[in-house]
């Protein structure tokens, strides 16, 4: 009886959410970008760094297409989707396509991204107590 009341409750939530002009846009966005990273069956949002907006400079991001062959035989090689977020909303951002080669891959995984990103780099992976930097 009490999971079906909540159920209940969770579907009276998103026919009203769905219903408000504006907002049904916004929770639908956010509710989609929030579902990638809990669908363990995805193989997307492997988090990256890239050189960006210029060299020197990096950004971390998340893999959203690995295979956008469309894309590669316009630049002439292989780039992949790489979403770039917004601090403090990560629902806000960027895609961009970046050459392979030039794509760092992270050993950490997505979740401590988005505490990094929704912290303003406060709260991340350099962050758990005991751990130390290498550098």
């Amino acid at each position: 009886m009490r999971f079906y009341a909540g159920r209940k409750f969770f579907e009276l939530w998103e026919k009203i959410m769905n219903s408000v002009p504006l907002i049904n846009k916004i929770y639908v966005a956010t509710r989609q970008f929030s579902d990638v990273f809990s669908n363990s069956n995805m193989q997307i949002g492997k988090p990256v760094m890239i050189e960006y907006p210029r060299k020197g400079m990096y950004s971390i991001g998340w893999i959203t297409n690995e295979k956008a062959v469309h894309f590669s035989e316009k630049a002439g090689k292989k780039v992949i989707g790489i979403y770039i977020a917004t601090t403090p909303n990560p629902t806000s951002g960027m895609l961009i396509y970046v050459p392979e080669e030039e794509i760092i891959y992270l050993d950490v995984s997505p979740e401590d991204i988005m505490k990094l990103i929704i912290s303003a780099g406060f709260v991340g992976p350099d962050t758990i107590v005991g751990k130390t930097s290498d550098f």
